[in-house]
């Protein structure tokens, strides 16, 4: 769905006219499976549109997959410049200080994500498994089971709720 809006806005902005043949499919910048392929279209993308919010967003998660953190947060800083609203993008760069272990940045964004959104269970799953991480049991437990209560199939909250609970040492 993100991908959508941004495509139209995208022509909208720029013409439809002026998309390059050989940029390939433009749903290739949303491409997780993919995160080269993905970097290079949402450049693409991007070129043509500098204030293609979704296009840094999306590159912004692929850099995240790929483990290139800074990179990633440069571009999830400009998609919530263009779009401070987007708790995708808020989320994501909150994932990637979590990864960096800049906890409190992460939570920040996390709770930043939370209030645009409170439904946003990665959100919740990412805050509760940075509390873990400081060591806060009680508060990753908290978000965690928030994060389960809105996807109750939400892998990596119920692997980090059980090693939440294993870690404060309730092994039951």
């Amino acid at each position: 769905m993100r991908y959508w809006i941004g495509l139209a806005l995208g022509c909208a902005l720029v013409g439809a006219a002026t998309w390059p043949a050989d940029a390939g499919p433009r749903e290739d910048c949303g491409q997780t499976g993919n995160p080269d392929l993905a970097i290079r279209a949402c450049t693409d993308l991007i070129r043509l549109n500098s204030r293609d919010g979704v296009s840094y967003g999306n590159r912004g998660e692929a850099y995240r997959l790929k483990g290139l953190h800074d990179l990633a947060i440069a571009d999830f800083n400009e998609a919530v410049k263009l779009n401070p609203r987007d708790d995708f993008a808020v989320g994501g760069r909150g994932e990637a200080y979590r990864l960096k272990r800049d906890f409190d940045r992460a939570i920040a964004d996390f709770d930043e994500a939370i209030r645009l959104n409170p439904q946003n269970s990665f959100a919740h799953a990412s805050r509760g498994e940075a509390y873990r991480q400081k060591g806060q049991f009680d508060s990753a437990i908290i978000d965690l089971e928030q994060a389960l209560k809105l996807n109750s199939r939400h892998a990596f909250a119920l692997a980090s709720l059980g090693e939440t609970h294993r870690q404060k040492g309730d092994i039951d």
